[in-house]
């Protein structure tokens, strides 16, 4: 089976559970946007025809809303589009092809300038400066609102990427460059945290 096919399903299992959340009504909405669609429906009220069409686009009651089409097409668009890459990586064609070509250009050229900015950028990514920063920002937005929800939201989030950027590296399990490493990294290289 395909990695696009993979990706693929999992993308459709994904978008399935975000919708079947969306119509729980036993499940507390952690980013309730209904004051943004109140104030977008101010704006359009002088157009009643257009106002109503934004009203049954943005109904999150209807299975028909936009909201939840959008976020279909983005999760199946999106869910496409990362599977080709990943056969691409797989098979060493397409982006890989210039992403290797890129990386032996990178290692001729570099400067020392160069390696401390690419020390640092690899720093930002790791795992425990994306948890520090979502504990941080999930500590404040919970002391601003007092709500849990979107601080456990913001910590679902960290973590579930966290674990699906592991996951997708040991599917498609592809070895770093074999070009001069200025910057030490573990594992494997694809996707990159």
């Amino acid at each position: 089976m395909s990695v696009s096919l993979i990706v693929l399903l999992a993308g459709l299992v994904s978008a399935s559970a975000v919708y079947l959340v969306s119509v729980s009504r036993s499940v507390a909405d952690p980013i309730d946007p209904q004051g943004e669609i109140n104030w977008f429906l101010r704006r359009v009220a002088r157009h009643p025809r257009a106002a109503a069409f934004v009203r049954r686009r943005l109904d999150r009651s209807s299975i028909s809303g936009f909201a939840l089409t959008a976020a279909f097409a983005t999760v199946f668009v999106g869910a496409f589009v990362v599977g080709s890459l990943f056969d691409m990586v797989t098979g060493n064609a397409g982006f890989a092809r210039l992403d290797k070509f890129v990386a032996n250009w990178g290692a001729t050229n570099v400067s020392s300038g160069a390696v401390r900015v690419l020390r640092l950028v690899t720093a930002l990514g790791s795992t425990t400066v994306v948890l520090i920063a979502a504990v941080l920002v999930s500590v404040w937005k919970f002391a601003r609102t007092r709500r849990p929800g979107p601080a456990v939201f913001l910590m679902v989030v960290a973590l579930g990427q966290l674990a699906l950027n592991n996951l997708l590296k040991a599917a498609v399990g592809r070895a770093r460059p074999d070009v001069a490493r200025f910057v030490h990294g573990s594992g494997s290289s694809f996707p990159s945290g």
